[in-house]
This record gives structure tokens, sequence and C-alpha cells, in this order.
């Protein structure tokens, strides 16, 4: 006898069966009938799988930690759980694929919104909020993580130790960022003499110390730009007036900084009396609601985030002056959080744009299609065109998903050997009327029809398992993976011929990878690792198809 989660740890070891080992979860009463095979299709256990993908901010940086621990909050927490149906988030080599429990009933009208936070040591603290409105609502957040030490071109850090006296400011402090080549502009922090700081409660804290990191991002650099993304969606942010604006938001920031402050061992997140941001702003900056380089008088709009609930909060205003020849904002801050200068939708701008494929879209793995506006990606249409329509499909129409009167343009990005490579874009947009791109055919035309099929087969318990969940697809030849969602065990793509990959999942906090695969149109594939992982498949040529039988053996399944 089975209670539900134990059915959920048991299929969920399909999920490890290509990449390595796991335990399946079985509680209860003995099978009598010990020569029955189960087989279990696990889709019906969860629905909109998302994938929670941690990157470099820098992509020249060390490599992140192996394991992140991550916290799942806002109202919908309790219906997201891991692949194995557990409640530990905790992403592996930078991955970490969650989904809704089968009782989740998410639509556009009733959403379920819950948030992703992590503190990682050596890192900006992160943080998102995301909404599903669908049962099969598949998302692939990709979040940067900023080092302290080694941030991106764009972005600065400043880490500081300053002396309090019973937790009041004796004199005016200043905490400040520095200006570079690659980072010209800065942030200069003012605590006011007298200030008492206090914690989440606005209760005084009687500290000799505070510890401050401060995180700017900047807008002259696309790493920066990249780093503050999870700060330009917002989902149901409280706008002027204090009214909730419904639904996701995106945001065009001229400038955000990120505080958090320590006094002893407790948390700074108030003050007796306002602290004051001195944020630089890149001259260069398009403001959207002029359509011209931002200036002195320009008014600009201030929010602040909520880093516990992921709750943005427009402020206020502030007036864009020149101050020695630098385009300067000052914000009065009351409270800790992110405090950024960010534009935000007045008027939508409800485009469609037809794309018209030179082949057929299976062709176009690995495609990435964004939205943008003077540099910033305002959304991702789609992180693999070549999975975001049946294969056969010519035409694609997609609906502009920004409710912003910004003129931006398409761009598409191909998955080549060297890397993601710009292949096309539409002309700036005049208005906000539907217009049509014509897309080629993708250089490489070599492709391989690839159908893989995995099975778990976990013997000593006679049960076969389906998985459900994401999988990476990554070319070994130019370390570009590719993400792609896997139902009941199957999935199709389109690899190049000649090329070698690997694949790899998160299963129960570790990543199984599997042994290089090259695929070929003249060598069958058979490979096996010593985890007990076996690939077999050999092109055939009337069906123009490699068919790749994967299956994971486990004869010890608890």
């Amino acid at each position: 006898m089975k209670n539900f989660n134990s059915l959920y740890k048991a299929t969920a070891l399909g999920v490890a069966m290509v990449f390595g080992a796991s335990v399946l979860m079985m509680n209860g009463c003995k099978n009598p009938a010990q020569d029955i095979k189960v087989a279990i299709a696990t889709k019906t256990l969860s629905k909109s799988g998302t994938l929670i993908e941690f990157v470099k901010a820098n992509p020249t940086g060390a490599a992140l930690p192996a394991t992140i621990s991550v916290t799942i909050g806002g109202p919908g927490k309790d219906l997201v759980q891991t692949d194995n149906g557990g409640k530990d988030f905790v992403a592996s080599n930078g991955l970490l694929p969650v989904s809704l429990t089968r009782f989740a009933t998410p639509s556009a009208a009733s959403p379920i919104v819950f948030t992703i936070s992590a503190s990682v040591a050596g890192y900006s603290p992160v943080f998102q909020k995301i909404s599903i409105t669908s049962d099969a609502d598949l998302k692939n957040i990709v979040i940067p993580l900023v080092s302290l030490t080694n941030p991106p071109d764009g972005a600065a850090v400043s880490q500081t130790d300053k002396p309090l006296t019973g937790g009041i400011s004796v004199a005016e402090t200043k905490i400040e960022t520095a200006a570079t080549a690659v980072t010209p502009q800065s942030v200069e922090l003012s605590i006011p003499a007298g200030t008492q700081v206090l914690d989440a409660n606005k209760q005084a804290i009687a500290s000799t110390s505070l510890k401050t990191t401060m995180v700017y991002y900047g807008t002259t650099d696309k790493d920066a730009l990249d780093a503050a993304a999870p700060f330009l969606v917002a989902v149901n942010p409280i706008g002027p007036n204090n009214q909730t604006i419904t639904g996701p938001v995106s945001f065009v920031t001229a400038g955000a900084v990120s505080i958090n402050m320590t006094a002893g061992t407790t948390e700074v997140k108030n003050f007796s009396k306002p602290i004051s941001a001195e944020i630089e702003i890149n001259p260069n900056f398009i403001n959207p609601t002029t359509n011209a380089k931002i200036k002195a008088g320009d008014v600009v709009p201030v929010w602040s985030l909520n880093e516990g609930t992921g709750q943005w909060t427009y402020e206020t205003t502030t007036t864009v002056a020149n101050v020695g020849g630098k385009l300067v904002a000052v914000v009065s801050i009351s409270h800790l959080s992110t405090w950024a200068l960010n534009f935000f939708p007045t008027t939508a701008c409800p485009f469609t744009v037809t794309v018209n494929l030179g082949s057929d879209i299976s062709n176009y793995f690995g495609y990435v299609v964004t939205y943008e506006y003077e540099g910033q990606t305002l959304s991702t249409f789609t992180p693999n065109l070549g999975t975001f329509a049946p294969a056969g499909t010519k035409t694609v129409t997609i609906a502009n998903p920004i409710p912003f009167s910004l003129k931006g343009k398409l761009v598409v990005y191909a998955n080549l050997t060297a890397g993601l490579t710009k292949v096309a874009e539409s002309p700036q947009l005049s208005n906000c009327s539907n217009f049509t791109l014509n897309l080629d055919a993708p250089v490489f035309t070599d492709l391989v029809d690839t159908e893989i099929s995995f099975v778990a087969k976990c013997t000593n318990k006679n049960i076969i398992a389906y998985p459900t969940t994401w999988m990476s697809i990554n070319d070994v030849t130019n370390g570009v993976s590719t993400n792609v969602h896997m139902v009941d065990g199957k999935v199709n793509v389109k690899l190049m011929n000649g090329v070698t990959y690997s694949m790899s999942a998160v299963y129960d906090e570790k990543t199984y990878t599997s042994e290089a695969i090259k695929i070929s149109k003249t060598q069958g594939v058979n490979v096996k690792n010593a985890a007990g992982l076996t690939i077999i498949g050999t092109y055939n040529a009337g069906t123009q198809k490699l068919p790749l039988e994967a299956e994971f053996v486990v004869t010890d399944c608890k």
C-alpha cells in the first residue's frame, strides 16, 4: 500500500534513471505479487514544469558552488514541489527542476504565484516572483548570481564596516561604489548623523558596527543588465496610489542598487530618519517615456523591492540633475531592500509578430527569440524555437507579452558551434502595429531527428518508471547547453550530425550526466557509464531518425 508521496518518489526515480543512481521510496505493505511489473507514467503527478537555473553573472567568473539552497515562498509555495515530490529545494550545479503538484489548478484568472530566493556565500542575494497560469505552462527561469569580488562589467560592489555608537551613526556616514572603466557610473549612500538603525519590527539595534554590502547595477553593459533581470519583471506590483497592477509588469531600468546591512548579528531593515542614495545614470540611456537620451530635468519613477516577499512597490519619483557633468538621481530611502529607477508601463503595445521560417520549425533547435529595447532584454518569447510548435510548422505567431509602449525589436539567436550568435532581428518598431519577420533556414542543415526514450527499471520492486522532467543537452564542442522538457520518458530534438553531446538532469540534489554521445548517421550509439546507464541507438535511413533508447537499472530500491 502506498500513499501519494511514496508513489511520487517511486515514479520520480525515472528522473534519475538516465543520469545516475537514485533511491526508490516505497512505504507500507509488501507487494505479494513480486513478479508483476508496475509501469508508471509520471506526467499525471505534476504540472507546469519549471527549471530554475542559476548562472554566473560574470561569464569569466569562478564556477558556482556545487549546491545552492533555495527558499520557495509566496502564496502558492505549498503547491510547489521538487521532481521527487519533496520540499527540500536544492540546486545542483546550478539547476533545480520544480513543478506544481497535481492538486494545483493554475489559470490566467487565478495564477499560482510563488517566490524564489537564495543567499549564497560570496554572492549578492537573489529573488524572483513567478506566476504560473496553466497546467502546461513551462518556464526556464535563469537567475544570474553576482560575485561580490568579481561582478560583471557594468556592475559594482562595495563592502564596508562602519562604526556605530549604540546603533547610532555619530557622524554622517558615506558608503560608495567605485567608478571604473567598465563601470563608469557609481552610487553613493549617505547616512545622516544621529540615525538609529532599526530591525524589521522597527526596534532599535544596539550595536557598535554596521556592515554593508551594496551592489550597483548599471546600464552600460549587457552582463549587468542580465544580472539585474530578476529586478525587471514584477508580478502584481503595487503601483501609484497604492493600487495593485494586475499581472506581470516588465520594467526598464535606469539603474538599481541592492543594499544589505547588518548591525552586529541583526539585519537592518529600517532607520529612524531617511538615508539617501545618489545614483549616477548612464548618459546614453534612452528614456522610454521620451524616446530620447535621458537628461537633467527628466522625471524617473522610483520603486523598491521587498527581497523577502518579492513584492515591488512604487515609492515616488525623482528628478535627474546634472552634478559636476554627471547625471544623478537622488533617492530617499526609509527601509532596506533593492531600490531601482524603473520605468513602467502606462500604455499597452499589443503587437503580434508573424515569423516566416525558412525550414521546418524543428530545425531551429536551440534558437532563442527575444524582445529587446536598447540592449535590455524585456522578454524571452521562447528559449528554444525548435520546440515552440509541432514539427512541420513553417509559420509562428507571437503576441507581445510586454504591456509597454516601448518600441523595441525582435531578436533571434542561434546555437552555433561558436555559441549563441545573433542571426536575425527586426527593425526598430516605429509603432505598435503587427509586423512580419522572415527567418532564414538554419546555417547548419545536417540535422538528425533524434527520438530519445528513457526508462528506469527497479528490479527488486518490479517497477518501471517513465520520467517527466527537464533535461539539458550540452554541446561538448562549444559548451552551449539547451534545456528541453521530457514527458513520460520521451522527447524529440534535432541534433547536429557529427557533433558530440552529453545529457544531464538533476534529481534529489544530485546532477546526473551521461557519457559523451556522438550523433552520427553512420555510427551507432552504445555507451554505458559506471552507474549503470546504458544508451543505445542506430540511425534509421528509412525513417531518417535516430532512436536513442536509454535504460537505467537499479537493483536495491528501498
